[in-house]
């Protein structure tokens, strides 16, 4: 198990790289380039899509602290292309995560080792357990709509 929320795929596609690639960067709100409100309303995702990299999440109108970022790499081969992909939290989600985790856990071993309050180290640490594992499953959630917009997008672009 992964001590952050964390998920890896490889798809291989029957589409030359270069066409995923085009069709990225179509749904791809880039932010060093204007568009008008009819572009943006079919953009899918945000971030950047260069070479054959990309790095992008979904567009959202609201913050969310569980989005994943998806770091894709794409492989030219003879019949197609294989797509890596890695999805991971972006860093200040994983940071606070991690923060709390940490903070939880000194507050947890201060009660039980210097005021022998066992109740509230206890509390503490479920406390902190329950943000870890409220982190992994809503991190899950997000992955499982950003995969469904991104096959979404990839088997369009197979079809044409």
């Amino acid at each position: 198990m992964a001590l952050l929320p964390n998920y890896s795929e490889t798809l291989i596609l029957p589409i030359e790289a270069s066409h995923v690639e085009a069709s990225l960067r179509s749904v791809t709100l880039e932010e060093d380039l204007e568009y008008s409100a009819v572009e943006k309303a079919n953009l899918t995702f945000n971030g950047k899509v260069k070479g054959n990299g990309f790095q992008i999440s979904l567009l959202l109108n609201y913050p969310d602290n569980y989005l994943p970022q998806v770091i894709g790499r794409l492989e030219p081969t003879s019949v197609g292309c294989i797509l890596f992909l890695r999805y991971q939290l972006f860093f200040s989600s994983r940071a606070f995560l991690f923060f709390w985790t940490v903070i939880t856990f000194l507050i947890a071993i201060f009660f039980y080792f210097f005021h022998e309050q066992t109740f509230y180290a206890f509390l503490s640490f479920v406390v902190g357990l329950g943000n870890y594992l409220f982190a992994f499953l809503a991190f899950e959630k997000r992955v499982k709509a950003t995969r469904e917009q991104l096959n979404k997008i990839l088997y369009l672009s197979a079809d044409r």
